[in-house]
C-alpha cells in the first residue's frame, strides 16, 4: 500500500483539458501534448535524468495506439513534469491535474512491480519537488526505490536471455531496454544522492525535519553501492541508436569498480560521471552524519584517512574527465550550442561542492590550528570558485531554468559560507558582493520552475543585502564582520558545533583569524527576519511572475 498522501481527498478542479487518465493523451489534444512533453525531453531528460532514447520514444508515445494502462500512467506523470517548464498561464492548473491522474494510477496499481510503475514513481518525486512539497517527494523517490529493487535493476540483465514478451516496452530493442532499466536505476540512485528541487526547499524556510543525507530528505539512501551491480549508462549515441557497444561485465562491489565501463573514451555518457561523483557525496555526508557519534580517538584517527581518501578521489575524479567534459569556456560555449550545457554545468558544480561540504563540517576541536586553518581556506576557495562559474553563467545567451534545483543548493552553501566572515578592507570583499549576486540572478531564473526555491532566493537576497550594508553604511573603525547564524544552521547537514563557518567563542576566532581579519567586527544577527509574515515578499514573486 502506498504511503504517499493521495489526492482524494483534494477540490477537484474543472478539467478544462479535456483529458481521461485511461486514454491516450495524444487522443485527446496532440499540441498540449506534444508542447509537455517535449518540455519534459528539454528539461529533465536531456538534463539529469536522462531514462529514454529520445528519438525511439518519441516515435512510440505518438505512434503506439495501444498503450496499456501501465503506458498511460507513466505518459500522464511526464506531461505533468513536463508542465512545470511551461509558460502557459494555466500551467498550474494544468500540472496539477495531470499529476493527479498519474497519481491516481499508480495508487491504483496492482501486481507485479513494473518498470513503468518505477519510472512514473520517479517522476512523480520530481514533480513533487516542483511544487515545494519534500515530504511526498521523499515518499515517492522510496517507493521508486523499493519497485527498482524490485525489479533488480541494482543487477545487470543478460537482455540476449530474455523472451519478446519482455521486449514488448516502448518500442525498444533487447538492448534499448536494458539500457533504459539501467538508466531508470541510476535516475533512481541520483534522486536519492543529489535530489532535484527539495535541497533548498529543506535546507531553509521550512519545517522539515532534521535530514540524515543533508541535502535531499529526512532520511538515508536505501540504495548502498555495494548492493550495486549494473553497468554505468552508455554514451548517448548508442542509447539513441540502440546499438549495443562493446563492453566487459561489471565487477561487483558498487559504483567506482565498473566505471571504467561508460567514463572511458570520447563519447562517454556525462551521467555516468554524475553518478561516479554522487557516490563520492554520498561518502562525505554519511562521514559527516557519523562523527559526532564517534570517540575523541577513533574521529581523530579516521578524519585525517577519510580525508585524505576522499580528497584524492575528488583529484582523480575530476583529473580523468574526458577533454570535452573538463570546465572551461571553450566548452562551455560548445555545450551551450549542442543544449547539453545542464548536466555538464551539473557536474562542475557538484564537484566543488562535494569539495565545500568535506572542508566545511569536522569537529574543531580534534583539529589541529594548520588543518582547521586549511580546511577553512579550502571551502572558501570551493565556494569562490562555484559562485564565479555561477555569475558567468549569467553572461552567457541561454535560458538558465533549464539547470536542475540541484544547483541552488550549492549556490545557497557557497554564499552562506563566503557570507559567513571576512573583511572590509580587501580587493575580496567587492568580488564576494560581485559573484554572491552572480548566484543570485541564477536563483532567480531557476526559482521560476521550482516554487519551493522562492524562499531560498529571499534568504539569499537578504544576506547579501546586510553583509553589503555593513560594510558599506556600518560603524566607523570597522574592520569586517561575522554572522552568528548560518542560512541552514537549524537543518543542516552537520550539527552547529561541526560547522567551522558558524561555531561560538574560540572558534569563531580561529575562522576570522583564517580568513585574515583583525581588529574589530560587527556581528550580524537574525538575518532574515525581516519581512517575513508581511506578506512583502510573496508580492514580490507575484510581481516578478507577471
Amino acid at each position: 500500500m502506498s504511503s504517499v498522501r493521495s489526492w482524494d481527498g483534494d477540490l477537484p478542479t474543472p478539467d478544462h483539458l479535456g483529458f481521461d487518465g485511461r486514454k491516450d493523451p495524444y487522443s485527446i489534444d496532440v499540441p498540449i501534448t506534444d508542447h509537455y512533453i517535449e518540455l519534459y525531453f528539454t528539461h529533465i531528460n536531456g538534463v539529469s535524468y536522462p531514462i529514454f532514447p529520445r528519438r525511439p520514444f518519441l516515435h512510440w508515445v505518438r505512434n503506439e495506439k495501444q498503450k496499456s494502462s501501465d503506458d498511460l500512467m507513466l505518459v500522464y506523470s511526464i506531461l505533468a513534469v513536463g508542465s512545470i517548464f511551461s509558460l502557459r498561464a494555466e500551467r498550474d492548473d494544468e500540472g496539477s491535474q495531470l499529476a493527479r491522474m498519474a497519481q491516481r494510477a499508480v495508487e491504483k496499481h496492482r501486481g507485479k512491480y513494473t518498470l513503468q510503475l518505477a519510472q512514473s514513481r520517479i517522476l512523480l518525486s520530481l514533480y513533487s519537488l516542483s511544487t515545494g512539497d519534500s515530504e511526498k517527494a521523499w515518499d515517492y523517490c522510496g517507493l521508486a526505490s523499493r519497485a527498482a529493487i524490485g525489479l533488480k535493476l541494482n543487477v545487470e540483465m543478460d537482455f540476449d536471455d530474455m523472451d519478446g514478451n519482455d521486449t514488448q516496452v516502448y518500442g525498444l530493442s533487447r538492448y534499448g531496454l536494458a539500457e533504459c532499466r539501467r538508466r531508470t536505476f541510476w535516475s533512481v540512485y541520483l534522486l536519492e544522492v543529489s535530489g532535484g528541487g527539495s535541497a533548498l526547499v529543506d535546507v531553509i524556510g521550512t519545517d522539515t525535519k532534521q535530514r540524515l543525507n543533508g541535502h535531499l530528505f529526512s532520511h538515508a539512501c536505501a540504495i548502498q553501492d555495494d548492493d550495486i551491480f549494473v553497468h554505468l549508462p552508455d554514451n548517448e549515441e548508442s542509447y539513441e541508436s540502440q546499438e549495443n557497444p562493446r563492453r566487459t561485465c561489471p565487477d561487483h562491489g558498487g559504483v567506482g569498480s565498473n566505471q571504467s565501463n561508460a567514463t572511458e573514451g570520447p563519447k562517454s555518457s556525462p551521467m555516468a560521471h554524475l553518478i561516479r561523483l554522487s557516490s563520492i557525496f554520498t561518502d562525505v555526508l554519511a562521514h559527516i552524519h557519523r562523527s559526532p557519534h564517534q570517540s575523541d580517538i577513533s574521529y581523530g584517527t579516521f578524519f585525517g584517512t577519510f580525508y585524505t581518501t576522499t580528497s584524492d578521489r575528488l583529484t582523480t575524479f575530476i583529473s580523468s574527465l574526458p577533454p570535452h567534459l573538463s570546465y572551461n569556456g571553450l566548452n562551455t560555449s560548445a555545450h551551450l550550442a549542442s543544449n547539453l550545457l545542464p548536466i555538464y554545468i551539473t557536474i562542475h558544480t557538484l564537484y566543488h561542492h562535494t569539495h565545500l561540504i568535506l572542508n566545511r563540517y569536522a569537529r574543531p576541536s580534534l583539529l589541529s590550528q594548520s588543518t582547521l586553518t586549511a580546511n577553512i581556506l579550502a571551502a572558501t576557495t570551493h565556494a569562490r570558485s562555484l559562485l564565479r562559474m555561477m555569475q558567468s553563467l549569467t553572461r552567457l545567451p541561454t535560458d538558465l531554468k533549464t539547470l536542475p534545483a540541484l544547483v541552488t543548493t550549492a549556490i545557497v552553501t557557497a554564499t552562506d559560507v563566503l557570507s559567513a566572515a571576512g573583511s572590509f578592507e580587501t580587493e575580496l570583499f567587492t568580488d564576494t558582493l560581485r559573484i554572491m549576486n552572480g548566484g543570485l540572478n541564477v536563483v532567480n531564473e531557476v526559482a521560476g520552475c521550482w516554487k519551493g526555491l522562492k524562499v531560498g532566493r529571499r534568504k539569499i537576497k537578504e544576506r547579501i543585502g546586510e553583509v553589503a550594508e555593513s560594510g558599506i553604511g556600518g560603524p566607523r573603525g570597522v574592520r569586517g564582520w561575522v554572522v552568528e547564524e548560518g542560512l541552514d544552521s537549524d537543518i543542516g547537514i552537520g550539527r552547529r558545533e561541526m560547522d567551522l563557518f558558524y561555531t561560538e567563542g574560540e572558534w569563531r576566532n580561529e575562522l576570522l583569524r583564517a580568513l585574515g581579519v583583525e581588529g574589530r567586527v560587527v556581528v550580524l544577527e537574525n538575518l532574515g527576519d525581516r519581512g517575513e509574515g508581511d506578506g512583502t515578499d510573496e508580492e514580490e514573486d507575484e510581481q516578478e511572475e507577471m
